[in-house]
Order: C-alpha cells, then structure tokens, then sequence
C-alpha cells in the first residue's frame, strides 16, 4: 500500500524501515498536531506557521486567553490546512499543574469525514 507521509515522532517498523501514514484522515491530523504544537517562527521558511500552545499555558487563565487561543488556532486552519473544518473546541486547563487539554472536533471537507484531536500540553 502507498505511503502518504512518515509518522512522528519516528518509529521503527519492521515493514516500512519507519511507521508511514497510509490514510488520509491520519496525514490531517497529524498536520493538524504540528500545525498546534509548532511555535510561529520554528519552521523554516514559515515564520507565521504554528500556533504555538505551550506558550499559552503560562497565560494568566480566563476567558480572554481561551478566546484568543481559539481565534488562534482558527485563523490557522483556516491558512494551512483549509480542508479541515473546525466543529468544536473545548479546553479543560489545571492551572495549578501546568497544564491544559484541548480537544478539537473536525470535518474533512471532501471526504465527508469527522474525527477528533485531543492534546494534553
């Protein structure tokens, strides 16, 4: 079977020499994954690339830093990855670990697919 992409982080497969994505809903979310977990200026090339959430974690917590970090991340999909379309997303944050999930709910336009991401960063 044809391969779309390499996973990440790298694995070894005794098949492929490296674990491939071979689906396409598994190529979108991974690029949806490192669309969030980039930071703006880490890529080469792409310096507005990325939404960077970590840096959001040590944002003083509230409504406006929710607000922001979904315009965020909005705005970029809509950029990087125009065929995924955003149906939901909700934060849980645990201010006092440092810590904060996100899950997001997606259409794939085209294929006529839904699936979701969820992080813990």
């Amino acid at each position: 079977m044809p391969s779309l992409g390499i996973k990440l982080p790298l694995e070894y497969s005794s098949t492929d020499s490296y674990q491939m994505l071979k689906t396409l809903p598994q190529l979108i979310r991974q690029n949806l994954k490192m669309l969030l977990l980039t930071s703006p200026g880490e890529r080469i090339m792409a310096p507005r690339f990325g939404i960077g959430v970590r840096r959001f974690l040590f944002l003083n917590y509230g409504e406006g830093m929710e607000a922001a970090l979904e315009s965020r991340i909005r705005e970029q999909v809509a950029i990087y990855l125009p065929t995924v379309k955003i149906v939901s997303l909700s934060f849980t944050a645990s201010p006092d670990v440092n810590s904060m999930s996100l899950k997001i709910m997606y259409n794939i336009a085209g294929l006529g697919m839904s699936d979701s991401l969820n992080i813990t960063i």
